[in-house]
């Protein structure tokens, strides 16, 4: 071949090329701009599964993620719950390790022991925590007033509990109040802002408050003489004025206002089932004496109360131990399961079926997940009726599969998990 040849033949391939290249490009940018084109057709080098959010949860699987439980979950296969509350003794507060205690805060972890539920009980200022409740997802805040302005911003479950409204003064000052409209011409209120307290005088056509952020300030601003009344609380009045850095004989009730029954506010966008389940516990609770058990562990001061973490059954919390009906006897849970050892055998059985995933006793039921994509959960009371749960989204579940599938049902004991013998 001659070079002449040769240099036509380079220049023709090199002239194909570059028209392939133009319209390569072309092509490319009509994918882009044409309506209806997947992300996938759109971009030619994404990747399946790339829509991770900034904490890594891939939303086009159904993924959300959970700050309660700090990790990425499916919100119908495990609830995402995230717990709000206040420094309020004896209510809720911290202890001197920083872990949230209170006659509330026992209450609400043992209905997230009864539903099946664990999540971080977060502690903020009210103001915060009222706002982020409303907004969601499901989100749930105790101990909360239910007042006729909050009946439809939330779900309620409740009661858990009271406290009461009283009108505090300085010692040493002058003020009566012998009634609540007398304190409209009292001088300046101060109240926690957005609490039921400020509602409450705001429905009473109060305008001369002062709204802070905790109770500690009110007690303050009264003191030094800020403020001349403080809308608090005597059910938590001890602690705060101790928290403040003053002493209860330096103020005066001058008012019992009245009494407020506080509940668990969730969020509007919570599934009904988990409020209905939260609801039917704590109605169990109050039957079987665990109610009133925990409502008398604390003091006014948010002192336990020695022996009073034993139950209506005799079980001792603070050893660890909880009732087993199932056994009639109270029992530690990491020692000796509240399961029927004939249960767990029948389980075993489950194991060597086809196409099954994994196997274990949730309460009365043997929990059977299917190893087929979509195959779900199916559940077996000791009457071998199956109870067939596919993996839907939660509007289109049906009731008793939402209440097993959510929580609302017990905790799984693992039999057998052919998952990870693969």
């Amino acid at each position: 071949m001659g070079p002449d040849n040769f240099d036509k033949i380079w220049l023709l391939a090199s002239f194909g090329v570059l028209i392939l290249l133009v319209s390569g490009c072309v092509a490319e940018g009509e994918n882009q701009t044409a309506p209806g084109n997947s992300a996938l057709n759109a971009s030619p080098g994404a990747l399946v599964g790339a829509d991770r959010d900034a904490h890594g949860c891939i939303g086009s699987a159904g993924y959300l993620w959970c700050a309660g439980k700090q990790k990425c979950v499916r919100p119908w296969e495990e609830p995402c719950l995230r717990i709000l509350t206040e420094d309020f003794p004896p209510l809720s507060f911290k202890d001197q390790n920083g872990i949230a205690q209170g006659s509330s805060t026992d209450m609400v972890r043992e209905l997230m022991r009864r539903t099946n539920m664990s999540a971080q009980i977060e502690m903020m200022n009210w103001g915060e925590a009222y706002s982020l409740t409303q907004k969601g997802p499901t989100t749930l805040l105790y101990s909360t007033g239910r007042t006729p302005e909050r009946e439809h911003l939330f779900k309620w479950v409740g009661p858990i509990g009271s406290w009461s409204l009283t009108l505090y003064a300085r010692a040493d000052s002058n003020q009566t109040v012998p009634a609540l409209a007398a304190a409209k011409s009292a001088g300046k209120i101060c109240v926690v802002g957005n609490d039921a307290r400020h509602e409450f005088l705001l429905q009473n056509n109060f305008t001369n408050l002062v709204t802070v952020s905790e109770d500690t300030e009110c007690a303050k601003q009264v003191a030094w003489g800020e403020a001349d009344l403080w809308m608090g609380s005597g059910t938590s009045f001890s602690v705060v004025v101790a928290k403040a850095g003053l002493k209860a004989s330096d103020f005066k009730p001058v008012l019992a206002a009245g009494v407020n029954d506080i509940y668990i506010a969730f969020s509007p966008d919570t599934p009904d089932a988990v409020v209905s389940a939260w609801q039917s516990n704590l109605n169990e609770m109050k039957r079987d004496g665990s109610f009133n058990a925990i409502a008398g562990t604390y003091d006014t001061t948010g002192t336990q109360v020695v022996g009073s973490d034993k139950d209506i059954h005799g079980c001792i919390a603070s050893a660890g131990y909880s009732w087993c009906a199932e056994k009639s006897r109270c029992l530690r849970a990491w020692e000796e399961t509240c399961t029927a050892a004939d249960r767990i055998e029948k389980a075993k059985t489950y194991c060597n079926l086809n196409d099954v995933s994994s196997v274990s006793v949730c309460g009365t039921y043997i929990r059977v997940i299917g190893s087929m994509p979509g195959y779900g959960s199916s559940f077996y009371p000791d009457n071998g009726t199956e109870i067939r749960c596919p993996i839907v989204a939660p509007d289109v579940m049906n009731g008793r599969c939402m209440m097993l599938t959510m929580g609302s049902n017990c905790v799984d004991q693992p039999v057998c998990d052919k998952s990870r013998s693969k």
